[in-house]
């Protein structure tokens, strides 16, 4: 480590995928394990290898580790593999089925479109795969479907190195079936060589590996399900769960694990989501780890009127006379890795962008010594939407890393051994209390506190205790297999999906997934399996409204001031719950908007977050308005005035929009003749968020906010007692 460079950056890479089937089953449901695996995993540690002088951590979780050794020694494969190696002509009506739903799961602009095949098929079965007929497709579409599918999700480096992967992305389309199983068996090859590659660059010091908690569990809560309280104490609350010692076998089952598949004690680990309590880190010090780390909102709520940013976030802490240090992570700079920079098209100004803002954290730290910069983030899910997977960026990224005078990467074990004779010495950051909360919010609420993610912890509640009662009376390999199904029950991703904030195509795949775990612990035990288990617990997805179209017609006073709100009642509301798909985005450029009309204005209020409310220099909004007709866009810069413009394809300049103000927040009325709409045109609207020409933010993520353009008959049909 350069001693001398003025910021220590500390990337943190997280693998993790949950426990797809139960202890007593040969066949896992879903193949995300397989499929990361064959590019993420694999594009990461080659990555590592072409730049030899970056240093970062490689943290798994217990699960990954475990589902990564029953792929390659167990033999264990998912319903998908299988799916994919059975003939295309004997299909069944529900295989078809299933490949059209599933076998487009991945990012249509980056992985289906540029191939011209797999571009065909997915036009021919359309956006709903409801709507989709499979008589329509021949045998021959279905195996190029399912060659497509498990040949798109390699890599940058095994489509590089691996003469079968090239050929058959060559060939394009015509797959036989001896090609479909010689592609199943590139997958399996690579996902042979993931393991050695990361003991090699743990080996030589490149990187450090770190685990979570077995099976991805939030630690506080499954030491006590009350501690969500402290962080949210309006919020509803389950019956109460405390397992304490679930928590202490799940943290010494994954270091177990990583001894038993890599063959390594690790000395740090990231609790699942960053999620931690003062009863964590007491056993965390309990299992002698040496470092962990959570998000700088856990740290702001720690330090509370204290609080400065520059002088405390780029530091590890303990909690009083505990061993491990903390980190925390710089929320800004990982978001900007895991949602904005996939979105540019020239990786270099990602880039310099990330370099800018690493050289300027803790800058005023007023003599604190070196900033310790903690980047950490899903290292696995971010590089579907990026250019060339990622390999453009992270090439230049690494390259750039290496080369500067003023950044060094280290990784925490480094960086603490370093630093533990310097001055001041890193034992000096002592926190007197340390808040409870995870890197999202700075609570638990995603994982507890809605009546779906309440249920579930009742449901697990009840099992363990019918298990408690029991376990005297059952065979040893039972009652290891019915504690390793409550172990994998307790973990956060199935209540992540539980709730209003989450949502994929898969969410009834992982209620399905916790209730199996529960429905296999009564199946052991003396006892029919409660009825209530055979009950979906999520609700159907399509009763979840993102946007609640204008109700009725407004004229609010733009003066962007939030004086006085019911001018804008009626509105339609979009409000940022920062989930996107199996992701949560912290940075916040937008809360909400409000969207509503009268006969000749459409009218829009951007609620500004937290990370809109400092310079604002370079800052433009651009507001995307599609019809019936021409497509228009309205931008908005915020410098010293605000000036709105209004686009249409052809014209390269923009009609200047009379009314528009920011100071509280963003408002724009925008005359409907300019947009080219008439009444009852059916409009789409999508509002993005640009620092200078790099987007930060997109409204909804994707599609847009409908609604319909106002006639004089609107209020009338609108109209509510």
């Amino acid at each position: 480590m350069n001693e001398h460079a003025g910021t220590h950056l500390q990337l943190v890479w997280n693998f993790h995928q949950p426990y797809y089937s139960t202890p007593n089953r040969p066949i896992k449901s879903l193949p995300w394990v397989r499929l990361h695996a064959i590019r993420s995993y694999y594009d990461m540690a080659r990555m590592l290898e072409r730049h030899p002088q970056m240093k970062c951590v490689i943290n798994f979780s217990g699960a990954l580790l475990e589902q990564l050794r029953e792929y390659l020694e167990v033999g264990k494969r998912d319903s998908w593999w299988y799916l994919t190696q059975k003939p295309a002509s004997g299909l069944t009506d529900a295989d078809r089925q299933h490949l059209l739903r599933h076998f487009f799961s991945l990012d249509w602009n980056r992985s289906v479109r540029p191939l011209p095949r797999y571009a065909d098929l997915l036009e021919k079965r359309g956006e709903d795969p409801e709507a989709a007929d499979p008589r329509d497709f021949s045998d021959q579409e279905f195996r190029d479907l399912q060659v497509l599918f498990n040949l798109t999700w390699f890599g940058f480096s095994a489509r590089r190195e691996r003469a079968v992967v090239q050929a058959l992305l060559e060939k394009g389309e015509g797959y036989s079936e001896d090609e479909k199983q010689a592609l199943l068996e590139q997958q399996i090859e690579v996902m042979q060589l993931l393991l050695p590659l990361y003991r090699k660059l743990q080996r030589r010091g490149q990187i450090e590996i770190s685990v979570t908690p077995m099976y991805h569990p939030i630690l506080p809560l499954v030491i006590d399900t009350e501690t969500a309280g402290r962080a949210t104490p309006d919020r509803s609350a389950p019956p109460r769960f405390q397992a304490p010692e679930d928590a202490w076998a799940q943290i010494r089952q994954a270091r177990s694990t990583a001894q038993e598949v890599l063959g390594l004690d690790v000395d740090g680990m990231w609790p699942a989501e960053g999620a931690v309590s003062p009863e964590v880190i007491d056993l965390f010090d309990d299992a002698d780890l040496t470092w962990t780390a959570s998000d700088e909102s856990v740290l702001k709520a720690s330090r509370g009127d204290d609080w400065n940013r520059d002088r405390d976030l780029y530091r590890p802490w303990r909690l009083g006379d505990r061993q491990p240090a903390i980190f925390f992570r710089d929320g800004s700079i990982s978001d900007q890795i895991g949602f904005v920079y996939g979105k540019e098209k020239h990786s270099s100004d990602a880039v310099d962008d990330f370099m800018r803002r690493l050289t300027a954290a803790g800058r005023d730290r007023a003599n604190a010594g070196p900033s310790v910069v903690s980047v950490i983030l899903d290292g696995e899910t971010p590089w579907g939407r990026y250019p060339n997977y990622g390999e453009d960026f992270l090439d230049k990224l690494y390259a750039e890393i290496g080369s500067s005078d003023e950044i060094s990467s280290t990784t925490p074990s480094q960086y603490l051994e370093a630093r533990s004779g310097a001055e001041p010495a890193v034992d000096s950051s002592r926190l007197e209390t340390l808040h409870s909360g995870s890197w999202i919010r700075g609570d638990y609420s995603i994982w507890i506190g809605h009546d779906e993610t309440n249920r579930a912890w009742e449901l697990l509640g009840d099992t363990r205790e019918a298990l408690l009662a029991q376990e005297d009376d059952l065979s040893a390999s039972n009652l290891e297999q019915a504690w390793e199904a409550i172990h994998i029950a307790e973990g956060s991703d199935w209540y992540w999906w539980y709730g209003e904030d989450f949502s994929s195509e898969n969410d009834a795949d992982f209620d399905r997934l916790f209730r199996d775990q529960l429905r296999f612990v009564w199946s052991i035990l003396d006892g029919d399996i409660p009825a209530e288990l055979d009950v979906a617990i999520m609700e159907d997805r399509a009763s979840v409204v993102e946007f609640d179209a204008p109700k009725r017609m407004i004229r609010p006073r733009i003066d962007g001031r939030a004086d006085y709100f019911y001018e804008w009642s009626g509105a339609g509301v979009y409000r940022n719950t920062g989930a996107h798909g199996s992701m949560f985005e912290n940075t916040r450029y937008v809360d909400e908007i409000l969207v509503g009309f009268d006969l000749d204005h459409l009218y829009l209020r951007i609620e500004p977050g937290p990370d809109l409310m400092g310079e604002l220099s370079g800052i433009e909004f651009r507001v995307s308005v599609r019809g019936d007709v021409e497509d228009r866009r309205v931008r908005v810069q915020l410098d010293d005035e605000v000036l709105g413009t209004v686009h249409n394809e052809e014209r390269s300049g923009g009609i200047p929009l009379e009314l528009s103000a920011f100071e509280e927040c963003l408002e724009l009325a925008i005359p409907f003749d300019m947009l080219g709409a008439a009444p009852q045109d059916r409009l789409s609207l999508r509002v993005s968020v640009w620092d200078g020409r790099m987007e930060r933010e997109s409204h909804p993520d994707h599609g847009g906010l409908e609604f319909d353009v106002p006639d004089e008959t609107f209020d009338q049909k609108n109209w509510m007692v």
